[in-house]
């Protein structure tokens, strides 16, 4: 049940920084920080990133969804991006995954995910 509440955070993340891009760094507070506290749950919270993303690729491209169902926030994402903005989003939240295992510092991991997923600081 916790664990699912967790995941409904970390979608609305998504669908947040879909929708504000770089301002969502100011609300990064709210969405992850206080609710993704340890290197368990920021795990957790890369796995459905990579999970969800995974399904927005399959929806661009016509499979059957594998975990989560679509929904308009889902859909408006999936139709605001190309298949290669899905693709270079899924493979920058793979690459910043991997730093957890470093004890990189969430905080920084997390502003520096946003920042690359929007295409950086122009």
């Amino acid at each position: 049940e916790k664990l699912e509440e967790k995941e409904n955070q970390i979608l609305q993340f998504v669908q947040y920084l879909e929708a504000n891009k770089l301002d969502c760094i100011l609300f990064t507070q709210k969405l992850w920080h206080e609710n993704i506290n340890s290197k368990e749950l920021t795990m957790f919270a890369f796995n459905i990133l990579v999970l969800y993303y995974k399904d927005m690729i399959n929806k661009k491209v016509g499979r059957y969804l594998n975990i989560f169902d679509e929904d308009p926030q889902f859909n408006k994402i999936v139709d605001n991006n190309t298949i290669e903005e899905l693709n270079r989003k899924l493979k920058i939240i793979i690459e910043n995954k991997e730093q957890i295992q470093y004890n990189a510092n969430t905080s920084l991991l997390i502003d520096k995910l946003i920042i690359e997923l929007v295409g950086g600081v122009k």
